[in-house]
Order: structure tokens, then sequence, then C-alpha cells
């Protein structure tokens, strides 16, 4: 290639000799070739010879950087499918794992729903039997304010007896028929389980006064709500007797008196407590109907309190499901997104590729 270089400039050379003479005939004016211009024009060729080299150097390093480039675009095409697989299957992971837990958010939240319902129906049972027992308190109330003078004229009677007079009246021989009488319906009223004494005679009196401190303790202490309809039944016939009057019995004994004015305050009592006696009955059972409710409802409330904790909890689990579910959707729709531009870019210049090939064998 030099030798081929070199009688080229020769030929140069001597061309532009052969010109200049033509020049001097035709212009009558000189042109010179000197070997000076010979070396300026060898220096001027090296000169271009190298600036061409350098932009053909380069050239083809842009191409190979280019090829280069697109190598490598590939090899991370490649590494990023890969990559692209594992996300799709992290996000079908995470997919299932959020479809189930909004399946159990869904039940938790149904299961909180149907207690909630439960509960608001208790408590309107509630507030039903709230206003029953307060309507059968009021009605109980008022119906012991009416048996109160009752129980207050037997107290005041009993307070009228003591061991001194109570020793007075055990200790007649022969009392009138009025005493004797008012001693025998205290007995059928101390009757234990309403067996009535056949004997109800002056001497079975004494005997129930002997001991006088007993006696007034069992006076005191009487089970007045529980007395007896065998009781009552036989004690009517002492107070029909219209001799059977505190008024009148207390001009003979002032202790019979008391004792006449108990049993008659004690019947009194009753027959108001007859009224009342059911009535209490009734509240007593919605008073505990009442707290079984409420017993119920605050059951209800503690297990709704625990299923809204439980929920609140699968929730956060379930949204943490979802924004990872989120995360690694953007994480695959990125790399999905690269992968295309990348199929875009290697497959827009597979051609000049090729070119860039050749040019560079070339």
């Amino acid at each position: 290639m030099v030798k081929s270089i070199g009688c080229f400039m020769a030929y140069v050379h001597h061309t532009v000799n052969q010109i200049s003479k033509i020049y001097l005939q035709n212009e009558k004016r000189f042109n010179y070739t000197t070997p000076k211009t010979f070396l300026e024009y060898i220096f001027l060729y090296r000169k271009l010879l190298v600036e061409k080299n350098g932009e053909h150097t380069g050239r083809i390093q842009r191409l190979q950087s280019g090829m280069g480039k697109l190598a490598e675009c590939a090899c991370q095409v490649d590494a990023l499918k890969n990559q692209l697989a594992i996300q799709e299957v992290q996000l079908a992971a995470k997919n299932a794992a959020a479809d189930k837990l909004i399946v159990i958010v869904s039940a938790e939240s149904e299961k909180v729903k149907r207690e909630k319902s439960t509960a608001s129906e208790e408590e309107k049972r509630v507030r039903i039997i709230e206003e029953d027992v307060c309507m059968k308190t009021k009605l109980c109330e008022e119906d012991l304010r009416k048996a109160e003078p009752a129980l207050v004229a037997a107290q005041a009677a009993l307070n009228t007896l003591n061991k001194n007079n109570l020793t007075e009246l055990k200790s007649f021989g022969s009392p009138p028929k009025a005493v004797v009488n008012v001693c025998a319906a205290v007995m059928v009223l101390l009757a234990k389980n309403g067996k009535i004494p056949r004997d109800r005679s002056w001497k079975a009196a004494k005997l129930m006064m002997v001991r006088v401190d007993q006696f007034l303790y069992d006076l005191v202490n009487y089970s007045k709500d529980s007395i007896h309809p065998n009781i009552i039944e036989v004690l009517q016939e002492y107070l029909k007797d219209p001799e059977f009057s505190p008024e009148k019995v207390v001009q003979k004994s002032v202790a019979a008196a008391g004792l006449c004015a108990w049993v008659i305050n004690l019947r009194r009592y009753h027959q108001v407590f007859l009224i009342v006696g059911p009535k209490q009955q009734a509240l007593q059972d919605s008073q505990r109907e009442l707290q079984e409710a409420r017993e119920c409802l605050e059951y209800l409330k503690c297990k709704i309190n625990e299923l809204e904790m439980k929920l609140a909890e699968i929730q956060a689990e379930f949204e943490e499901a979802v924004a990872a579910k989120q995360m690694c959707q953007r994480e695959a729709d990125k790399t999905a997104f690269t992968i295309d531009l990348a199929h875009r870019l290697i497959n827009g210049l597979a051609n000049e590729n090729i070119r860039w090939k050749e040019s560079v064998q070339r």
C-alpha cells in the first residue's frame, strides 16, 4: 500500500508539472512545482491520513461501544425476565394471601354484625325488663305503704309488753274468757308449719308463756310474711268475736290487750300481704330475669369487643398484605415496562447493529 501511495504522489507531482506547462502556454504565466511543494504535499497527506485514521478509529470505538451496549442490554433483558418471573410468582402468592385474608375479614365482619344485632335486641329486652321492674317496684312500695300502719301498730302493741305484765298475765288463775281467747289466738299464730294445737286452754297458754323472755323473743321475731293459711282460717274464729278488741281487753289485762292488738294488726298486715306477696314474687322474678339479661348483655358486649379487636388485627394484616401486593405489582409493572423498552430498543436498532458490525469489519 505504501508503494501505491508513493507512485500516486509521483504521478500527481508529474501531472502538475505538465499542467503548469500548458498553463504557461495558454496564460503566459508561470506555476512552479519545486521539491519543497512536493514535501509540503507529502506533509499534508500525512496530516490528513492521521486525521482520517483518528476519525475512523473514533467511529469504530463508538460503533463497538454501541454494539456492546446492545449486547449488554440483551443480557439485562434476560436477567430482567428472570426477575419478572420471580416477581410474578411472589405477586401470585401475595394475591392469594390477600384473597384469603379478605375472606376471613368478611367472615369476621359478618360475625361482629350478627353479635351486634343480638346485643341490640338484648339491650331492648333489658330496657323492657327495667321498665317492668320499675313499675312493679312502685306498685309493691305503694301496697307496702298500705300495710305499714298495721306493722307499726303491731310493733306498738309489742312495745306495751314487758316481762312484768306478761308475768302478771300468766299468774292469772282463772282469767276472763276474752283474755283466754287472746292467748289462744296467740297460740294459733305461733303454731309451727300451720299445725294448730288442739289444746288452746288457759293451761296451755300458761305453758306457752312459761319462759317470758323466749315468748317475747318469739313475738318480736315473728315471721309475718309467711303465715300459714290454716292459721288465718282458725284465727278468723277469734277475730269475729266482738269482745276481741284491745279497748275491751285492756280493762282486764294490759298485757292481754297488747297481745290482742298484735294479733289484730298482724291479720291486717297479712290481708295486705296477700296482695303484695304475689307482686313481690313477680318483682323478684323480674329482678332475677333483669340480672340474667344484664349479665348476658355484658357477656355479649365483651364478646363483641374481643371480636372487634380480632377484626382490627385481621384488617391491619389485610391492609399490610394489600400494600405488599401493590408494591410487588408496581415492581413487576416497572420490570415489565423496562423489558418492553429494552425490546423496542433492541428491535429498533437490530438493522443498525448489523450495519455497525459490517462497518467495523470493513
